[in-house]
């Protein structure tokens, strides 16, 4: 019953702006996360969901300029009235797929449907194509992913500002704000920025999913359950090393997370995360996902590591888990702590061995995502079988839904 209510408080927000959808969504796509996918569904297997799609991928960048909205000062960065969000978009093309080390740039979009929208947010001090891997697969399966560079939490910023940790409060908006930009260039409603694909008619503005790494699946996990930032908008997320958001919470002030509270109302969810991840911890993750209300799922990497959600998938020298050196690096970037207190676990009790080799990580983050989206947003119980058979009953993996 728990499951059923929620469904229904998502249609009803769905109904505000896509009734012509509740139905078919309730059918196909409501009710799959109670673990009540039909008993004669093939799951699809893991080859499938990791093998690349039938789209070649684009890649584009856009700016996009909230005059609304100040940037706060930060260090030597002096402040601004507006806030700048430069973005890396990966979008479906009409090719045929040889691999996705050839990436096309500026390519028009495929026309040969409307495709889901996904929002992704990076990391602490990470640029905002660090899960490059990630985009790349869900373009070539026909999703349109954005990633923002928040303007004070990456390297790659404007504003030279990696770690300041006080904007996050600041975050969602910005998702939100370029989630307006894309649907209104979606819908012929603004143009779109110099030299950007058109993407009139292609991106599906019922189906809109975010998802985010570390710093980023805090922006997410706000964009859900906040109650003074959340956006309705959403219909999935995916929050890869999310943490113990309640404990994020307590440090509010800190955050720039004043006002508010926490509500139970989201979309449905996949939390991931690592058995040694040492920045975040798969027990602070769990926590979090036991709050939420169903559909939600939790996927626990055996082995895995905080950094390894990221592209890089290769050992670093002189570390065991190469966490260890994540946590020198941002405890570097915050002076040791954020507002006094220690907020990264950064101790290894080696409880599971490393994953190894690492890239290991990588599929099983790229075969979940791809299910779940494909559960959610596309309706295929196949996927949502795939989630709950616990991938597949693959080995190094623990799934609870």
């Amino acid at each position: 019953m728990q499951c059923l209510a929620i469904m229904k408080q998502r249609i009803r927000v769905r109904a505000v702006r896509d009734g012509a959808s509740i139905a078919l969504w309730f059918l196909l796509g409501g009710i799959v996360g109670c673990g009540n996918v039909a008993p004669d569904v093939t799951a699809r297997t893991e080859a499938e969901l990791l093998a690349a799609g039938p789209f070649g991928v684009g890649v584009a960048q856009a700016r996009f300029i909230d005059p609304a909205r100040p940037t706060q000062a930060s260090g030597a960065f002096p402040g601004s009235p507006e806030r700048r969000l430069d973005c890396w978009v990966w979008y479906p093309i009409d090719r045929p797929v040889v691999g996705l080390a050839g990436v096309a740039k500026i390519p028009e979009p495929s026309r040969s449907g409307k495709f889901p929208l996904v929002l992704l947010s990076h990391g602490l001090s990470a640029p905002s194509n660090s899960q490059q891997y990630v985009s790349l697969h869900l373009a070539s399966h026909g999703y349109v992913v954005v990633a923002p560079t928040f303007p004070l939490t990456s390297l790659s910023s404007h504003t030279g500002v990696a770690f300041d940790v006080t904007d996050l409060g600041n975050q969602p908006g910005d998702v939100s704000f370029v989630l307006d930009r894309m649907l209104a260039i979606a819908n012929g409603d603004e143009s779109a920025p110099s030299g950007f694909p058109d993407f009139r008619e292609v991106i599906d503005t019922g189906k809109i999913a975010a998802a985010g790494l570390s710093f980023g699946a805090f922006t997410t996990h706000l964009l859900n359950f906040a109650s003074n930032l959340r956006d309705d908008r959403l219909d999935a997320a995916v929050l890869y090393a999310v943490g113990d958001m309640s404990a994020l919470a307590q440090g509010g002030d800190v955050f720039g997370l004043s006002g508010g509270g926490f509500t139970p109302v989201s979309a449905p969810s996949l939390y991931f995360s690592g058995s040694r991840d040492l920045l975040t911890t798969p027990e602070g993750s769990r926590k979090t996902w036991a709050t939420v209300r169903s559909p939600a799922w939790h996927a626990e990497i055996v082995g895995g590591t905080h950094i390894w959600f990221a592209d890089s998938n290769a050992p670093i020298a002189g570390y065991e888990n190469p966490d260890l050196f994540a946590c020198e690096f941002v405890r570097g970037g915050i002076g040791g702590s954020i507002g006094g207190g220690e907020v990264l676990p950064c101790t290894d009790d080696g409880k599971d061995p490393i994953v190894s080799p690492p890239s290991r990580q990588h599929d099983f983050v790229l075969a979940g995502t791809l299910a779940f989206l494909d559960g959610i947003l596309r309706g295929d119980q196949a996927s949502i079988a795939f989630l709950e058979s616990g991938f597949g009953g693959a080995s190094g993996i623990r799934v609870d839904f």
